[in-house]
């Protein structure tokens, strides 16, 4: 998944319906890489929505191959962002279970 320049909206929706999701799926979900990067100066989006949603996924939903790029720079995405999504994209076409985290 990639999130960029993005913002959790409805929170309490999405939590209910994580919960109301079968202990497999949860679980699945939990191990779903994502590549997420925003802009401090991002001035369409605030940088705090950003962090809200990094702070969901991680520790509300418990998602575990989370990176996060907080970048100085506006509502864009940086090189640095895009090629690591890209390298994402590229292992998971390859069938290689990158971690996003990890880089």
């Amino acid at each position: 998944i990639g999130f960029f320049s993005g913002s959790l909206m409805c929170r309490k929706r999405w939590r209910a319906c994580f919960e109301s999701a079968d202990q497999h799926v949860q679980e699945a979900l939990r191990e779903v890489p994502l590549v997420q990067g925003h802009g401090r100066g991002d001035w369409a989006v605030g940088v705090n929505g950003g962090r809200w949603l990094h702070s969901f996924c991680v520790d509300d939903l418990g998602m575990r191959r989370c990176h996060y790029d907080e970048f100085q720079g506006g509502h864009n995405i940086p090189d640095v962002v895009a090629d690591r999504f890209v390298a994402l994209l590229a292992d998971l076409v390859a069938g290689v279970q990158s971690d996003p985290s990890s880089g």
